[in-house]
């Protein structure tokens, strides 16, 4: 069941409209969440789609032995929830706080009452969600620790462009474990790539959650990610 959607923590008593939806009356809730809760766990029945207006929210899967697995990262203009299944596959987290729209996904879906806007939006959303995953697939793969990480910094800069005044500036939302989890490494292993990352001048860190791509063209490089039909380094 759905945790965070309740009266309680409802930013608004009513419903919104969120145009970015369509114009002809897709209709949402709007919610306040705070950093790591749950919108909705593995299992549960997959009634609603969601977006993220600020914030990030993680997809991810625990596995009987306690491991946990990320599959993907929902930033500020993203969809989740959207996939055909009758029951969620992955839980969705909060990384950080955040503020979700909430969509019945049957009217979300239901393509007889959506307009072209609406129907542009929900088809970028879920192409946005294949290529997320086509890459992870490739780097969980195919990539050394250094080339995950590099593909993984390029993948939030690409998405954060724009963002910020900083050129190369990436905002990490998650801590170092999530991209651990994401990444299918160590939190050691993490921390010991971004040092190495350093040492050469591709990157430079402002803080635990801020660091600036010095050299964007090297670490593209590294993760082959300009190189199309070319086999990862492994």
């Amino acid at each position: 069941m759905s945790i965070v959607f309740s009266a309680a923590n409802a930013i608004s008593p009513q419903p919104v409209c969120d145009r970015d939806a369509g114009s002809d009356g897709h209709i949402g809730v709007t919610v306040s969440v705070a950093r790591n809760r749950t919108v909705f766990n593995d299992g549960d029945r997959a009634d609603h789609a969601y977006k993220v207006v600020s914030g990030a929210v993680r997809l991810c899967k625990l596995l009987p032995d306690g491991r946990r697995q990320i599959a993907d990262f929902c930033l500020p203009g993203d969809y989740f929830g959207l996939g055909l299944q009758d029951d969620y596959i992955f839980s969705a987290e909060t990384v950080s706080d955040a503020v979700i729209i909430r969509y019945p996904r049957r009217s979300a879906l239901n393509d007889g009452q959506l307009s072209a806007i609406a129907r542009k939006t929900i088809m970028t959303a879920l192409l946005r969600e294949l290529s997320s995953a086509q890459l992870h697939l490739l780097m969980l793969g195919c990539q050394s620790a250094r080339e995950r990480l590099a593909s993984f910094l390029l993948m939030l800069y690409d998405r954060q462009a724009g963002a910020g005044d900083t050129p190369g500036r990436v905002f990490l939302p998650m801590g170092r474990q999530d991209v651990a989890d994401y990444l299918g490494l160590t939190i050691e292993t993490v921390s010991r790539s971004i040092g190495e990352l350093k040492r050469c001048g591709t990157i430079m860190t402002l803080s635990a959650r801020e660091i600036i791509l010095c050299d964007a063209a090297a670490l593209r490089e590294l993760a082959a990610l300009d190189l199309p039909g070319t086999a990862m380094a492994s």
